[in-house]
């Protein structure tokens, strides 16, 4: 929380964000990314975006890869900074396995 309230978002920053992301809709073009490596990283806490849109956008894209993070909400760089890093890590060095749960 302390890391949360040093770098706090402008409540006008967090409107936009929410008004762009109700207009903002390209589910149908998450095909085009096929052949190319994605790792869609959450948290299994997030009340802001739940665990199964995550899980769903990691469906939609061939061959990406779902890891989700137990316990981290939707700041997940504070929420679990080691785990993810692990994820990222791991989709760098293209040997992770398709779905993993970081306890």
């Amino acid at each position: 929380m302390h890391i949360r309230l040093e770098n706090a978002t402008d409540p006008k920053t967090t409107l936009a964000q929410m008004a762009a992301i109700a207009r903002h809709d390209t589910r149908e073009r998450l095909h085009e990314l096929a052949g190319l490596p994605v790792t869609v990283v959450h948290g299994d806490k997030d009340l802001l975006v739940p665990p199964s849109h995550g899980r769903a956008l990691a469906e939609g894209i061939p061959g990406a890869r779902f890891v989700l993070l137990e316990g981290a909400a939707h700041i997940l760089t504070t929420d679990d900074e080691h785990g993810v890093a692990r994820a990222v890590r791991e989709h760098l060095q293209g040997g992770a396995t398709r779905e993993w749960s970081a306890a």
